[in-house]
């Protein structure tokens, strides 16, 4: 019997593979910064050292930047963590994408259980790095609190809109970044589960089962 392959599925396979692409890219960048973010963090004190600035702001600099550093490196083991999961599932995404365009059944079983722990990574991941952003704006609102008893008010005003702003984009691009990822992972998993969708992987590969449908 002539199975032909949904344009649906084609369309799913191919916006897997991308996904799993960024999924991966994005855990090998993380996997650097995070190996080189203790480094980097001591650059940027070495840096803060300015003509003309005086020692007691130089000094609550010092400490406000020490302090969240001090919240990365609580969420350093969460984030190494996740970081290594992260690529391993973006291959697999990319692998099952593959797998699901030429119709190899071993492609459907992947990326549905690809889907299914996509879902509760995604949110664990994204939670995860949105508790870490608020840990951060807490120690922050700290130190603007001293800056306006020491009449520092024109710095903590500063400080506060930079804060408010970061969490705000933090949110916004996390939240967004995190309801696509579910939205492809729901899609696949209720689309990959058809009856039908299970014929087409099931029935027998031959060259007609390889066309595209009208």
């Amino acid at each position: 019997m002539e199975v032909n392959r949904p344009g649906a599925l084609k369309v799913l396979a191919i916006v897997v593979i991308v996904l799993g692409s960024l999924v991966a890219l994005n855990a090998f960048w993380q996997t650097i910064t995070l190996a080189f973010q203790e480094p980097l963090q001591q650059m940027n004190m070495m840096f803060m050292d300015q003509p003309g600035v005086p020692e007691e702001t130089v000094a609550r600099q010092r400490q406000m930047l020490e302090d969240s550093f001090e919240v990365q490196r609580d969420w350093r083991p969460f984030l190494w963590a996740v970081t290594p999961i992260s690529f391993v599932f973006g291959i697999v995404l990319i692998l099952g994408g593959a797998w699901c365009v030429r119709i190899n059944p071993a492609g459907r079983r992947v990326l549905t259980y690809a889907c299914a722990f996509g879902i509760l990574f995604a949110i664990v991941r994204e939670v995860g790095a949105i508790l870490m952003q608020l840990q951060m704006s807490q120690a922050m609102r700290e130190h603007m609190s001293t800056m306006v008893s020491t009449g520092d008010e024109q710095a903590a005003a500063f400080m506060s809109s930079m804060m408010g702003a970061t969490m705000a984009l933090t949110v916004a691009f996390g939240g967004g970044w995190l309801l696509i990822k579910l939205a492809i992972y729901v899609w696949g998993l209720v689309y990959l589960t058809r009856e039908s969708i299970r014929a087409v992987f099931e029935g027998p590969i031959d060259s007609q089962r390889l066309r595209p449908q009208a």
